[in-house]
C-alpha cells in the first residue's frame, strides 16, 4: 500500500518539477489566466529554497513520503527525494534530470519575469 502511495506522490512530484521547469517556455496562448499564474510562479520562486532551508535541506513532499514509510524518520536525515528516485534506473540519471530541470527552471524564471515586467530586479537574476 505504501509503495502505491509513494509512487503516486513521486509521479506528482516529478510532474510538478517538470511543470516548474518548463512553465515559462509554454506559449502564453495555451495558459488561461496567464498574468495571475505568472505572479504565483514568481512568488513560489523564493518560497521553495526557504522551505528547503527550514526543512534542513529536504523537500516537504519528500519528507511526507519518508514519514509515511517510516513514522520514526527524522527531518533532514536524508535529503534524497526517494519518491522521485524510484522512477530512475540509477542515481546518475536522477541527478542529470535534476540538473537539466534546474537549468530550465532558471530560464523559465527569466522568461516569466520579463513577460510580466520584471518583478525580480534583473541584477538578482543575471549576476
Amino acid at each position: 500500500m505504501i509503495t502505491n502511495v509513494t509512487e503516486t506522490i513521486g509521479a506528482l512530484h516529478i510532474a510538478g518539477f517538470i511543470f516548474r521547469a518548463v512553465y515559462g517556455i509554454i506559449p502564453v496562448q495555451f495558459i488561461a489566466y496567464i498574468e495571475y499564474i505568472d505572479y504565483v510562479y514568481l512568488i513560489i520562486f523564493p518560497i521553495l529554497p526557504i522551505s528547503w532551508y527550514l526543512c534542513k535541506g529536504e523537500c516537504v513532499i519528500s519528507y511526507i513520503v519518508k514519514k509515511l514509510e517510516d513514522p520514526n524518520y527524522v527531518l533532514g536525515t536524508s535529503v534524497e527525494s526517494t519518491d522521485m528516485l524510484i522512477f530512475f534506473t540509477n542515481q546518475d540519471d536522477y541527478y542529470l534530470f535534476l540538473s537539466v530541470g534546474s537549468l530550465f527552471y532558471i530560464y523559465s524564471i527569466i522568461i516569466v519575469n520579463e513577460r510580466i515586467g520584471c518583478i525580480i530586479p534583473k541584477e538578482h537574476l543575471y549576476h
